[in-house]
């Protein structure tokens, strides 16, 4: 099946991906090899970090999109070579490996489908013990009228509406994003999100698959039409 993201790349802002990197970091075991499983990789960028943080850890990126996978590719070299791959893959169909610890950021509230079947196989990919690590949307009156102005503005794509876009993109964020980079988060814009983050996700659905809750921190948006979110830390008991 093809998804909006199979034909563009996702660069991770740097600061955000330090962010990430630390919060696992923090709950990821440092004594002895662990695999680490990235879900939604984007252009490598965290899967890079953690490799540098972790030198014990071997990390997998996976991702839908060719182009996000080529670039990511690109980018390992030297010692990290040996434990550094990027698969392109849809996550709901990759054979995952047991695995230590799973990180993914800004992904899990676009994957389609019934989230059961999405948390049960993050229970099922992770080994006892495990570590889950989700930068996710979640429920709340901003990001459902976010997801019904995406769901609206994709209905009415076109020349005109994209350039709109761009024009107010330029405006919030001024001269800190070149427009390739803007281009790249605009196209965010006409993707609404598929599923949420909530209480009975968190508190009912997760632990039905192993996983309880942790911790949860909160995320600064970068704007006002950006997702609300917050990582969700899990551990698979």
């Amino acid at each position: 099946m093809r998804t909006p993201f199979e034909g563009a790349t996702c660069s991770a802002p740097e600061a955000r991906a330090e962010r990430m990197r630390d919060i696992v970091v923090e709950h990821a075991p440092r004594d002895r090899p662990i695999h680490v499983l990235d879900i939604g990789c984007g252009t490598g960028a965290l899967a890079l970090q953690l490799a540098a943080a972790l030198p014990l850890a071997s990390v997998t990126g996976v991702d839908v999109s060719p182009a996000n996978i080529g670039v990511a590719t690109r980018q390992v070299d030297g010692p990290a070579r040996s434990r550094v791959r990027f698969e392109r893959a849809d996550y709901l169909q990759y054979d995952a490996p047991p695995t230590d610890v799973i990180v993914t950021d800004t992904v899990l509230h676009f994957i389609p489908g019934r989230r059961e079947v999405l948390w049960r196989k993050l229970g099922r990919d992770l080994r006892s013990g495990g570590v889950l690590v989700c930068c996710m949307a979640f429920d709340c009156v901003s990001n459902r009228l976010l997801g019904a102005l995406r769901r609206g503005l994709r209905l009415a794509r076109s020349a005109p509406v994209d350039a709109l876009v761009l024009l107010a993109a330029r405006r919030v964020y001024g001269g800190r994003m070149s427009d390739a980079l803007l281009r790249e988060r605009t196209e965010y814009m006409y993707i609404p999100p598929e599923q949420f983050m909530s209480a009975g996700v968190r508190d009912s659905l997760a632990p039905s698959c192993g996983l309880r809750a942790l911790v949860e921190l909160d995320v600064a948006a970068a704007s006002a039409t950006q997702l609300k979110q917050r990582v969700t830390v899990f551990r698979k008991d």
